[in-house]
């Protein structure tokens, strides 16, 4: 029996719920309650339960709030156009209140200044003008902003008038010289910066000048006192462009030419030696070959070659003195490296001398005839000779000792005219013993033609002549030559393979290092368009 106490005391709810729930049980377990009570007890248990779903139902509230657009951001948000009618996509991204990307389905799009730049309902820009503006995306009550620069950048020149002009060397060209700046997409660039200088010398009047309105920019050159091509080189809007004449030496004559560019540290001896093989070598060549523009990155001619932006004319070397093997052995080692696509002729190449073996070859008078000897080789005697398939019977890889011999005509026949038309072996012979990759097969062979500049052994205390042997190889290679202007030289007296003359002097051989070169092939706007591994 409940005491009043109980009776009179309310329990919280969840208590009666309970409650109502042990009543509904005890009532099942005590058979003799009637019917009645004991359906009572449990319908009002399951009220409880309902009546606290709905309590708990009607205290929440179910409905999500509507996505409010809150922040847009356009990208990219910084743009630079660099021709006129250019163009460029904007893409936008939409966030609600939340944070949660929302689609846009139309997005309104407006320019600040549509005579610098428009864009469509789309959201692609358009260059009109050079300037500035900004562009506005809206969607609602978001909006993001683009900055646009429109700046038209020359990429070419065109209309050149005056070009390929001839003059003596250091005099003023009869015809200014005039061209048109365009951008990438053919449109005139006006008013940009130019500046002029140039490799050669001479003067240029203006020095420095602005395009017109519709890109024209001219300029009168006085040519450097060297003869030769020259080049012009206009700067403008970080581009160069380069213009080229004739300078012709006092008898009207375009010399053929070779410079020379040092690379890293070159001792006065080494440049002054090369300089020296390169006075020649110039007038036994006598046909130009075509200017080209070379525009490489840096290490495209050795490692430690810089980037190159000129107008070659006839062959650029670039001269470096560093260690190869240490003192003895290799003196120095050189060859093309870029090569004309019309004619395969080389437009550049390396030379390197061995620091350590300087000195030596100064005591012993042979600095001046190794480095004539090597520009034989970036001319092309010997690298190049199987480009040209003008090499027979290679003795190389496995063959020593093998009749190997040059084929070209041109060689052959100034061999006899030397002494050769007595020999009785293949013509004209090259060495096919002495050395590895990089003597034989690219020498004559020093068992006949003995002292001869490009043989491996050079003989100190006597000259080493550059023969019409030498220069009849180069023209079969596709150079003009001046044969009548070689140095003297006779095949030894009674000369055959079995009887070589003893070299009265300590020769000094000249190896090459087994190191492969690539020759890169340039057309004639100077384009690389091949690559051709070879050795030097």
């Amino acid at each position: 029996m409940r005491s009043s106490s109980d009776a009179a005391t309310p329990l919280p709810f969840r208590t009666q719920f309970w409650t109502w729930a042990r009543v509904e049980a005890r009532m099942e377990a005590r058979a003799w309650r009637p019917a009645w009570a004991w359906m009572w007890a449990r319908m009002w248990a399951r009220v409880g339960v309902g009546l606290l779903l709905l309590a708990g139902i009607a205290g929440c509230d179910l409905t999500a709030p509507e996505p409010v657009p809150t922040t847009l951001v356009v990208t990219p948000g910084a743009v630079e156009l660099d021709a006129l009618q250019a163009s460029l996509p904007l893409s936008v991204v939409i966030r609600d209140q939340a944070g949660s990307v929302l689609g846009a389905s139309r997005v309104a799009w407006e320019s600040e200044n549509p005579s610098v730049v428009e864009i469509d309902e789309h959201g692609r820009l358009q260059a009109m003008g050079p300037g500035e503006s900004r562009v506005r995306a809206r969607f609602g009550e978001a909006e993001g902003w683009a900055r646009v620069e429109v700046r038209p950048r020359p990429a070419r020149a065109e209309g050149l008038e005056g070009a390929d002009q001839v003059a003596r060397a250091g005099t003023r060209l009869p015809t200014l010289l005039r061209f048109r700046l365009m951008d990438r997409l053919d449109h005139p660039v006006g008013g940009i910066p130019v500046t002029f200088s140039t490799p050669d010398g001479g003067a240029m009047t203006p020095a420095e000048t602005v395009s017109t309105p519709d890109g024209w920019v001219e300029v009168a050159w006085t040519l450097g006192t060297q003869p030769g091509v020259q080049s012009l080189v206009a700067s403008a809007g970080g581009r160069t462009f380069h213009l080229v004449a004739s300078a012709t030496d006092a008898a009207g004559r375009i010399p053929f030419r070779i410079r020379l560019l040092p690379v890293g540290n070159v001792s006065p001896e080494v440049l002054q030696a090369a300089q020296a093989a390169v006075a020649r070598w110039e007038p036994l060549l006598a046909g130009k070959l075509a200017p080209v523009l070379v525009r490489v990155p840096p290490g495209r001619c050795g490692p430690d070659s810089p980037a190159l932006d000129q107008v070659v004319d006839d062959l650029l070397i670039l001269l470096s003195e560093g260690t190869l093997d240490g003192p003895g052995g290799s003196a120095a080692l050189a060859g093309p490296c870029f090569i004309r696509q019309e004619g395969f002729l080389p437009v550049a190449g390396r030379m390197t001398v061995d620091s350590d073996d300087v000195n030596a070859l100064l005591a012993l008078g042979l600095l001046d005839d190794i480095l004539a000897h090597e520009i034989g080789h970036v001319l092309g005697f010997g690298t190049l000779w199987g480009l040209f398939d003008l090499l027979a019977s290679p003795s190389l890889p496995d063959q020593p000792g093998a009749d190997t011999h040059f084929t070209g005509p041109l060689a052959r026949a100034a061999f006899e005219a030397v002494g050769g038309s007595r020999y009785a072996g293949a013509r004209v012979p090259v060495e096919n013993a002495l050395g590895a990759e990089g003597v034989r097969d690219a020498h004559w062979r020093q068992t006949v033609m003995d002292h001869e500049l490009m043989t491996p052994l050079l003989i100190p205390g006597t000259i080493n002549p550059l023969s019409r042997v030498t220069l009849g190889s180069m023209a079969d290679l596709g150079y003009e030559v001046r044969l009548e202007a070689a140095e003297p030289y006779l095949l030894p007296s009674g000369v055959d393979e079995a009887a070589a003359r003893t070299p009265a002097h300590t020769p000094f051989q000249v190896e090459h290092l087994n190191q492969p070169l690539l020759l890169h092939v340039l057309d004639e706007e100077g384009r690389l368009v091949h690559l051709i591994p070879v050795l030097p």
